[in-house]
């Protein structure tokens, strides 16, 4: 009976968000099967996506686009939207909080943020590591040890 419920709940959701998504695939899916992790029960489709998650807080759900990328979520924190580049990047997502866009460089690593908490902007070493982060709240420097693992961060 709980796991009925659930799928109703799930289904609610579903359509409250379908108007502005292409869940198409998944809207009224049933749950394929439900695994118990910890505290929370994760519940999956037939293609194997999860598409709710039931916890003490309260439950959430999942929605896809046809390519399988997540269009966005609704949970107890509130629903985000996720948006794609052409080439399938991930170029931004809209919650609850605001709008968030994400910049990258050519080489496809992130090179900055923005959202309505401010701009962030990442640095690349020659090797492709994150080597620093500016935000209005400062900076960091990353540094790394001659094997590539990150050995320490200094903080401004």
């Amino acid at each position: 009976m709980k796991n009925s419920f659930f799928v109703f709940v799930l289904i609610l959701l579903a359509a409250n968000f379908a108007a502005a998504q292409d869940s198409s695939r998944y809207f009224g899916a049933k749950v394929g099967r439900s695994e118990q992790r910890g505290n929370s029960t994760y519940y999956y489709d037939a293609y194997g996506s999860q598409v709710g998650r039931s916890e003490n807080r309260g439950t959430g759900t999942y929605y896809y686009n046809r390519d399988g990328s997540t269009a966005g979520r609704s949970d107890v924190r509130g629903t985000s939207t996720y948006h794609y580049g052409s080439n399938g990047t991930s170029m931004g997502r809209t919650t609850t909080t605001g709008p968030s866009t994400y910049y990258y460089n050519s080489n496809g690593s992130q090179a900055g943020r923005s959202n309505t908490f401010g701009t962030s902007t990442y640095y690349y070493n020659s090797n492709g590591s994150l080597s620093g982060r500016t935000n209005s709240s400062g900076s960091s420097t990353y540094f790394y040890n001659p094997n590539g693992s990150q050995a320490g961060r200094r903080e401004r």
